[in-house]
């Protein structure tokens, strides 16, 4: 049987008519719903011990403090607050954003600028330690020579 067939007259209700479809009974309600215990009230998980919890160091520990004193003296300035929605212009958008890329590019270059530093003062430390280890040496060789030469004359 087609749709078309379904929506002629006289078809429409003989799939009801002869009991075909029956409705179903209705969920049960809230109350009749059986209530499941919590973790607490169940001795095997109650007993087991609970994970130790990580112990939070000094800086952690202020740090989360700094951070709540800060999110509770924003949460009370009233001048903060939105009142009404906030309207930007398309043109104020996209200049901001233009805005914001021109300084993520330039910390971008000034953290490339800083690596490059640090490689450079890299390389000038190991020329120093290089040129130190030889001034040793030769001091080493001419103390040796000069104690050869004098050791002789005694």
């Amino acid at each position: 049987m087609g749709l078309k067939d379904f929506f002629k007259k006289g078809r429409r209700t003989k799939g009801f008519e002869a009991g075909g479809l029956e409705i179903p009974t209705a969920p049960p309600s809230k109350e009749e719903l059986p209530t499941f215990p919590t973790p607490e009230d169940i001795p095997e998980i109650r007993e087991r011990e609970s994970p130790k919890k990580r112990v939070a160091s000094p800086l952690e520990r202020a740090e989360e403090y700094a951070v709540r004193l800060q999110r509770e003296e924003l949460e009370e300035r009233e001048d903060l607050k939105l009142k009404k929605p906030i309207f930007v212009y398309l043109e104020s958008y996209k200049e901001m954003m233009n805005e914001v890329s021109l300084i993520q590019t330039t910390l971008k270059e000034g953290a490339d600028s800083l690596v490059r530093v640090t490689e450079f003062k890299e390389d000038e430390d190991k020329e120093f330690n290089k040129w130190e280890s030889t001034i040793k040496d030769i001091q080493r060789k001419l103390t040796y020579v000069d104690k050869t030469l004098f050791a002789s004359q005694k």
